[in-house]
């Protein structure tokens, strides 16, 4: 799951964020203001070293506040409440459903960046935001004005590029978690994607 940190965490630390309520020029939207499906390349490490490819599909609910993440992980899909900064990591094979908050990884902590000018991915025109992640380094996102992110980056390297969009309501039932699922707490992770230690 830690191939999803920077994702995870830039949709996390923006759901305090409110649309339209942001300085000029200082602050992207960081969640789309209108339902998205979006389907991405991203880069995973290797254990050994080296970098894999993988593609991981999200669609937004802006009605609800809620996204919906099919990551490469097969068997599984996951629901993230932004109003609620809650995840619930759904496995249908078990019917079974870990639930927590958000974990705490490093990724864009505030809203607030440097406008470093208009780019486009594919055929999508986009602005270069450069923000701080957690750990004080710098990471840039390319954010449509509707606030998809079309690309990330971080250490000159992109981790995180848009190859399909498209515009369209996305149905509530596909963020609708099976009442007959069995439901548990998910483990505890820190911000490295470790079990975090018991207090």
């Amino acid at each position: 799951m830690r191939r999803l940190a920077l994702l995870l965490a830039v949709l996390v630390s923006s759901g305090a964020q409110v649309p339209g309520a942001r300085a000029q020029d200082a602050s992207p939207l960081l969640r789309p203001t209108r339902d998205v499906d979006v389907t991405y390349m991203m880069a995973s490490p290797l254990a050994g070293g080296g970098w894999e490819m993988l593609t991981e599909r999200q669609r937004w609910s802006v009605a609800t506040g809620r996204l919906r993440i099919d990551p490469p992980t097969p068997g599984l899909w996951m629901v993230v409440d932004l109003a609620r900064g809650q995840v619930a990591n759904v496995e249908p094979a078990k019917k079974r459903v870990l639930e927590g908050p958000a974990p705490a990884l490093p990724g864009a902590s505030s809203g607030r960046g440097i406008r470093r000018g208009p780019d486009r991915v594919d055929r999508w025109p986009c602005t270069d935001w450069e923000l701080r992640d957690a750990a004080g380094a710098p990471v840039v996102l390319c954010l449509t004005d509707d606030g998809v992110l079309l690309r990330a980056s971080s250490g000159g390297q992109v981790r995180l590029e848009a190859l399909e969009l498209r515009y369209a309501p996305q149905p509530a039932a596909l963020f609708e978690i099976p009442g007959d699922y069995r439901r548990e707490p998910a483990p505890v992770v820190s911000a490295t994607g470790q079990p975090a230690a018991a207090k």
